[in-house]
């Protein structure tokens, strides 16, 4: 009709190949946009991640179906074929015919078992789950899709993209739980913000039409919208370059030069996008609506995001799917998942159980045992075994061993001295002294028994520890006090004693004499003892001391150790030991100066 009338027809339909031959019907200009170019963001978008991964194409299955009855779908994929083709990807074309017959009386778009065939092409079962991550494009229609689909899964698929013609139709919302990051391509995306003077986006000429006709139209009203505003911004910018324009001389005698007018205009700006036509006279002015199955931001539903023109997105294409990437460290493939999930590009990875491990990125089955003697956590890189540093059943013997040795010994020279009071030679050697040395001893060599008590095993409480670590420095130091100044006693009466008798002079020194020296520093001892108890007690504290991961084994060593330290309080314990090393060394030192006089 338009050749017939010479006429300039506007559209919003025909095939690419309709559009071919511009000599035999110039006057048809096709706004819509090509979609020849609905497949390109997905293959631009795997071209880029391989290239970012160093990856050739080459090694990369890109697998295409589609019908051959429809212009519609057989140019489509087969301008996928090309892309890929010229990207160097590993193609292979499937062209089948809807209507033929492989089984007698049923066409093959009714054949299930022929349509399963044709899945078999796209992902055998055969190939494995770990080498079955071919890009997928169908252009077929929606029985096409589901049996493929549910062939696919069957196989053990996990693609690394699904671009579906029918991802963008009503079938999607039918099958929510199987479009998670499904591609696909359209006119218009509901996120354009392309505007006119009129109205501010697509949007709101879909809701004029609404309030005005009482539906909701779809992209073919903001298209149809779009044209007359294209005609008059065409014919407004042909005239107003003449000051007064023979309108009618124009439309009747020059209208060729309208229509090649229009075949000259670049990227004029409206409510579908800028609009030019190229030498087919096709709308090239932006780019097709490319779109992906997506969560935006916190929602848990998947929505129709937008992923091209790139300056209208809004939401970045998810290339490899989830279902095609190695599971993380901590999991594993989860072979129930990739065969019954309906799902396909979602992700198909789980967690070790508790008792395995996984310490690398894998496409494994099952997750690895851990070695015998080290545990794991649900979800484990690694496997654990600890080093705890525990004193040895064998050192707490031994230790008990040596002081029963020393209390017995102690015992019984004590009970030798009592026998043997009345000696000369032992009451000579004041055995009032000798008995507080021994009671030191005794008290002293205790220190060992808290020692051996003094740790707790991860995990467990620390309560008796932190007791056993505060009775230490208790015992140890009155014992050693009581030792060490009762021989200070001892030898300060001997002074006495020698000293005097050079004078030729009687002096008696009590036995309680004795004692009130002893009494003296034990007292300062023990005030300070108890303040160091009361201000900052120690405790008992384990920390780790290394980590150590075995890859061989996959299995991490923590070595850890428990040690009385002091409280985590602005006190140091030096304020207190300090003290008392001091009364230790004084003691020490006045001994000594007394033996040496």
């Amino acid at each position: 009709m338009a050749l017939k009338h010479a006429k300039i027809v506007l559209s919003q339909v025909g095939s690419p190949g309709y559009y071919m031959d511009v000599a035999n019907n110039p006057y048809v200009f096709g706004i819509h946009v090509n979609s020849d170019t609905y497949t390109l963001p997905a293959l631009k978008a795997l071209q880029f991640h391989l290239d970012e991964k160093g990856e050739s194409t080459k090694n990369q299955p890109v697998r295409v179906v589609y019908r051959d009855r429809s212009e519609f779908f057989k140019s489509t994929c087969r301008s996928a074929i090309d892309a890929a083709t010229l990207q160097g990807f590993d193609v292979t074309a499937i062209e089948f015919n809807p209507d033929g017959e492989e089984m007698p009386g049923v066409p093959n778009s009714q054949n299930v078992e022929f349509l399963e065939g044709l899945a078999d092409q796209l992902c055998s079962a055969d190939e494995g789950p770990n080498t079955n991550n071919a890009a997928v494009i169908a252009c077929v229609q929606e029985r096409d899709a589901d049996v493929m689909i549910a062939r696919m899964i069957l196989n053990g698929c996990r693609p690394t993209l699904a671009w579906f013609t029918t991802a963008t139709w009503g079938w999607a919302t039918r099958n929510s739980d199987r479009i998670p990051f499904f591609l696909g391509g359209g006119q218009w995306h509901e996120n354009f913000a392309y505007s006119d003077k009129y109205f501010e986006n697509g949007t709101a000429v879909l809701e004029y039409g609404k309030e005005k006709f009482g539906y909701m139209g779809s992209y073919d009203h903001i298209v149809s919208y779009a044209m007359p505003m294209l005609i008059v911004e065409l014919i407004t910018s042909y005239f107003e370059v003449v000051d007064s324009p023979n309108i009618t001389d124009a439309l009747v005698n020059r209208y060729h030069e309208i229509r090649r007018s229009l075949m000259k205009i670049d990227n004029v700006d409206t409510i579908f996008g800028p609009v030019s036509f190229n030498e087919y006279q096709r709308n090239d002015g932006r780019a097709a609506a490319g779109m992906q199955w997506v969560q935006k931001g916190n929602a848990t539903a998947f929505q129709l995001g937008c992923i091209s023109p790139l300056d209208q997105a809004d939401v970045p294409i998810v290339i490899p799917s989830p279902s095609s990437l190695p599971c993380p460290p901590g999991s594993h493939l989860d072979q129930k998942l990739v065969e019954g999930d309906p799902a396909i590009l979602a992700d198909k990875c789980t967690l070790c159980p508790a008792g395995t491990f996984a310490l690398y990125e894998n496409t494994n089955l099952q997750c690895q045992q851990c070695p015998e003697g080290s545990i794991s956590l649900e979800g484990a890189k690694y496997c654990v075994t600890t080093k705890d540093n525990l004193t040895s059943v064998g050192l707490q013997v031994l230790g008990i061993i040596f002081v029963v040795i020393s209390w017995s010994s102690t015992i019984g020279y004590m009970v030798w001295l009592y026998l043997k009071r009345k000696d000369p030679v032992v009451k000579m050697s004041q055995p009032e002294s000798l008995f507080l040395l021994c009671v030191g001893a005794i008290i002293s060599t205790s220190t060992i028994i808290p020692l051996t008590l003094a740790e707790a095993a991860p995990g467990e409480s620390t309560r008796g520890a932190s007791a056993a670590c505060r009775s230490i420095p208790f015992l140890y130091s009155l014992g050693w006090v009581l030792m060490y100044t009762s021989l200070t006693a001892k030898s300060w009466r001997l002074f006495k004693v020698a000293s005097n008798a050079e004078l030729v002079r009687r002096v008696k020194i009590s036995v309680n004499e004795i004692y009130v020296t002893v009494a003296v520093v034990v007292l300062f001892d023990l005030i300070i003892l108890i303040a160091w108890v009361v201000v900052a007690p120690l405790q008992y504290i384990r920390t780790n001391v290394s980590t150590t991961l075995n890859e061989a084994t996959g299995v991490m060593t923590v070595e850890t150790a428990g040690s009385c330290q002091g409280s985590p309080n602005d006190v140091s314990m030096w304020a207190f030991l300090a003290p008392i090393i001091i009364i230790h060394v004084a003691s020490m030192i006045v001994t000594n100066v007394i033996l040496f006089k």
